[in-house]
Formats: structure tokens, sequence, C-alpha cells
């Protein structure tokens, strides 16, 4: 990224690194976020839930050969429509939101050999952080209380700066948390 920036800077006289220093510390008083910092109105401004997924039931496993077999057979031609020509992981952890919405949307209306309708859909993170499930809240839909869903979670927590997780994490991607 720091390629793209050696005109504008040049064109205001500083370096590349004096250039991202000024953009930040404008940024910073004006509150806003800046690239490689989390600031504390975003760990203010959320809770961390704990959800209980359900012990009956299904969830497709998007990215299984299966899966991606059927809906390449089911889906293929209309997902050319959107420039998706060879149906694979790099499409489902992509940037292509028309195609994974549209895939999400057909898994989700199907239902399963045993008669039943998914919870929703799992798929590896593309972060390699691992399983990631996506629910459907299908009574909430339906116009039914979200306590007549099977996927549950409690009521949340404060994210606090200290927070183990929150620290790996930052680490992990050399963010800064505030």
């Amino acid at each position: 990224m720091k390629d793209t920036l050696v005109k504008d800077a040049a064109a205001v006289g500083l370096t590349v690194g004096e250039f991202i220093a000024a953009v930040e510390e404008d940024w910073a008083s004006l509150g806003v976020p800046y690239p490689g910092h989390l600031p504390a109105a975003w760990r203010t401004g959320r809770l961390m839930f704990t959800v209980t997924l359900p012990v009956t039931g299904w969830w497709v496993a998007l990215d299984a050969p299966e899966s991606i077999a059927a809906v390449r057979a089911e889906l293929g031609d209309r997902l050319a429509l959107f420039g998706v020509t060879d149906l694979d992981l790099t499409v489902l952890y992509g940037g292509n939101r028309r195609a994974t919405v549209d895939i999400a949307d057909w898994v989700r209306s199907g239902v399963l050999d045993d008669g039943t309708r998914p919870h929703g859909i799992v798929y590896r993170s593309r972060h390699a952080g691992g399983d990631v499930h996506a629910c459907w809240l299908r009574a909430v839909d339906a116009g039914t209380s979200v306590t007549a869903e099977p996927v549950t979670a409690d009521a949340g927590a404060p994210i606090t700066a200290a927070d183990p997780d929150l620290r790996a994490t930052a680490t992990r991607y050399g963010l800064s948390v505030h």
C-alpha cells in the first residue's frame, strides 16, 4: 500500500512515512478510525456474546466438495451472470457478495434429504481462524419471537482492551487497540 502513496507524499513534500503519520494524526483529531488502529469506540459500541448452537439438526458445510458440486449444478448458469465461471473456494471466500448471497439464499430455501431445513451454513474462516457459522433466524422471519429460535445467545458482555482474544487477534494482524 505504501507504494501507492509515493506520488501523494511527494506532491506535499513529505516522505511516505511522514505522509502516513500526518494522515493518521489528522484522522485521530477528527475521531476517524484509521488503518491499523482499533478505537475504543469500536469496543464500547459492541458486546461479546456467547452463542449456543442447536444440538440437533444440520448445518450445510458449504465448502465441502459435495456442496460445491450441488451449488455448481444448480446455480452455475445464474452465477455466470455475476462473473462466476468456475465455482470453487475462492468464490465462496471471495468478495463477490452477489454470488455468495445468492448461494446462501438457495441453500436457505432448500430441504435436506431427511426432510428438515438446515439451521444455516458452516465453512472455514478465510483467515484460518476456525469455523464460521451463519444461521438463519427462521422463527423471527416468520414473525415469531426470537425465543423460538434454536440458536440462542446470552445478554452479552463488554469487550475490554485487555481481552486476551482481542489482544491475540490485534497482535496477529498488527493492530493497535485503544
